[in-house]
């Protein structure tokens, strides 16, 4: 994405906009913006598009070419109340759905793919969200570009953090406080549909010590292997043969955590509240989800096998599937997540309200500690932390095997979700459309899984290594519904 620096006073450019409507701010500074730092000829930039068959409309698309990507622009009047919430304690964004559906409706017919970014502005302040296949979560907040170093600092920062975003994988992780939900099935079958069925390259990680259950999916014995965050940080005996990675098909790679002393002396620690209190512990996190990002962002070097050299492997998708519980391995899984996908069980009203105390209590405290912003250079975060929730998976069936009813899993909303989550930040950002029929119609995006046998009994099936056409053929079916609807666009 090339861009030229045109001599502009942008500063008095951002001081007229107070005041004015959404169209002076899109004439004023937002189409000379994207011209300037971006590249966008003028020919290129469309205002008030919408897609065929759609009432929605984006004000502001910018098609890409070879240089640069496609943008969706949603602008809103200069400090408007009416804008994607920041928590610059945490460094949390929230309140971005606008944007979202709109990225998840268009299509850019002219380069045959979806758009991959939006931006979100007011002239002064800027959210930049990627656009994975249909799932959408930020990657930069700048919360004045005035600010500190000012607007041409702070708008090729932007550029280079969508250039290079661009060439990243993203990061899910699956995750709930409440064991037993599914949450590791889940990981299975996303990460042997992805790699097979949608032809992806796929970094599957491990990140439960103590019980390793989604290594036992794929019939891996971990005593055959490192600990992947010790040889991810370089702390391994070279001398040691164990395996660092094993490739479990073409595309896809499968790593572990291994139960060791800090291990069990992180799980001794218990809740968010003693173990974030012990700052080495948070500055270990912290700097191990450093290590790990970079290097699974850049690409890993897979070990000699008997059969192959070692590959230079670089990945489209991660997928953690996290221990549950709040400890060590579950904050770094967290911490090191774009997206996280939390699994429920139908009727395990428990599994609700552990998802909720996680959203409200340990997420944000977590955050709090990793993304500090002790001076307002710190408040521009051009790389942000902030995981979204995305798509809660319902394991839809009853302690007998017997598919639910709709009406029955409204009752469960009603009592749980209803309650529990009136305020979260769960809700806010699930939620879509909310109605007071429960959530018939689709009110949130939640992916259910009405087929004929529980995710658990697939599960068995997969750890018993009995029937594996049958484990194969289920793993296509959940896949095709559950991928079909996190990425739409896939």
């Amino acid at each position: 994405m090339k861009h030229r620096e045109e001599k502009i006073d942008w500063n008095a450019i951002i001081n007229s906009l107070p005041e004015k409507n959404e169209a002076f701010v899109e004439d004023k500074f937002v189409i000379p913006w994207l011209r300037t730092f971006f590249g966008y000829h003028e020919d290129a930039i469309t205002r008030q598009d919408s897609p065929k068959g759609t009432r929605r409309r984006t004000d502001i698309l910018a098609l890409g070419d070879n240089d640069r990507v496609s943008l969706i622009v949603e602008v809103k009047q200069h400090g408007t109340k009416d804008f994607p919430e920041f928590n610059t304690e945490t460094g949390i964004v929230s309140e971005f759905e606008q944007l979202t559906e709109y990225l998840r409706s268009f299509y850019d017919n002219v380069n045959k793919k979806h758009i991959p970014f939006g931006i979100f502005t007011d002239g002064e302040r800027v959210l930049v969200v990627r656009n994975y296949f249909g799932m959408v979560h930020p990657i930069s907040y700048i919360h004045s570009l005035k600010s500190g170093k000012g607007v041409v600092y702070w708008s090729n920062e932007i550029v280079k953090a969508i250039n290079k975003k661009e060439k990243e994988p993203i990061i899910l992780t699956t995750y709930n406080n409440k064991g037993g939900v599914g949450k590791t099935t889940v990981s299975y079958i996303l990460a042997n549909y992805l790699s097979k069925i949608k032809d992806k390259s796929v970094l599957a990680l491990d990140f439960d010590p103590l019980q390793s259950d989604f290594s036992r999916l794929f019939n891996v014995d971990s005593d055959n292997f490192y600990d992947v965050i010790d040889w991810l940080e370089g702390t391994v005996d070279k001398n040691d043969k164990k395996k660092a990675l094993q490739l479990r098909n073409k595309n896809l790679v499968l790593a572990l955590a291994k139960a060791n002393e800090s291990s069990n002396e992180a799980m001794k620690k218990g809740n968010l509240n003693k173990y974030s209190s012990l700052s080495g512990s948070i500055t270990k996190i912290n700097s191990s989800a450093k290590t790990i990002s970079k290097l699974m962002k850049r690409g890993l070097l897979l070990p000699e096998s008997a059969s192959k050299k070692p590959e230079y492997r670089k990945f489209d998708i991660v997928i953690i599937d996290s221990p549950p519980g709040w400890w060590y391995y579950s904050m770094l899984a967290i911490s090191l997540s774009d997206v996280i996908i939390p699994p429920i069980n139908f009727n395990n009203g428990s599994s609700v309200i552990n998802l909720v105390r996680f959203s409200n209590q340990y997420f944000p405290e977590l955050f709090k500690h990793l993304n500090p912003s002790t001076n307002k250079e710190k408040e521009n975060f051009i790389n942000l932390r902030s995981p979204v929730f995305s798509h809660m998976v319902i394991n839809f069936f009853d302690k007998n095997d017997k598919e639910v009813k709709e009406k029955d899993l409204d009752q469960v909303v009603a009592r749980y979700l209803g309650k529990e989550i009136k305020d979260s930040f769960i809700r806010k950002s699930l939620f879509r459309n909310e109605r007071a029929d429960g959530i018939s119609g689709r009110t949130f995006d939640a992916i259910r899984l009405p087929l004929s046998r529980s995710i658990n009994q697939l599960s068995s099936l997969a750890i018993e290594d009995k029937d594996r056409k049958r484990v194969e053929n289920e793993v296509h079916k959940l896949g095709e519904m559950i991928v079909s609807d996190i990425f739409p666009f896939m």
